[in-house]
């Protein structure tokens, strides 16, 4: 199955991610990644979903989502334009040598040092993430939280 992205907006009002997410569940497709906030108008929210189908699945999402009434515009967001990033913290214990270096060719900073391990933050696309908690395995993770992606569509176009 391919991965594609879905970016809504929607009005901000209490409950509509709910709506949103349901869809998807009673639909039968599957969320990878779902983030949202508040955008430049605070009448709105901007939803970017990461889910995985085929393009006829994608544009069954499409519509669906449409139907809601909160809903005021859905785009999905061709791979070959898109710009997406993920926010990953990751604690570990008592941080190696090697760890600093995969720290270094991640550009992950340190936020916090204290009781014998460290909390780091990582930012890349899905897949650079899932790259760099798999090289850091072997080094003691406690515990990771991910964001979920932002993704936009590169060049003039916008969701409004």
């Amino acid at each position: 199955m391919a991965q594609g992205v879905l970016a809504v907006l929607v009005s901000n009002h209490y409950g509509v991610l709910t709506r949103v997410s349901s869809l998807f569940g009673r639909k039968g497709f599957n969320i990878r990644s779902i983030s949202a906030g508040e955008t430049e108008n605070p009448a709105f929210t901007r939803i970017t979903i990461i889910a995985t189908g085929d393009p006829f699945q994608f544009e069954q999402m499409r519509l669906q989502l449409e139907k809601l009434e909160d809903v005021k515009q859905v785009q999905i967001i061709p791979s070959d334009r898109l710009v997406s990033r993920e926010m990953m913290l990751v604690k570990i214990h008592q941080p190696t040598a090697g760890f600093t270096e995969l720290t270094t060719r991640y550009d992950a900073k340190e936020m916090d040092h204290r009781e014998s391990c460290s909390v780091w933050t990582v930012t890349g696309t899905p897949e650079e993430l899932d790259r760099f908690l798999q090289e850091a395995a072997g080094h003691g993770i406690l515990e990771s939280c991910r964001t979920g992606a932002a993704a936009m569509e590169m060049g003039i176009h916008t969701l409004i």
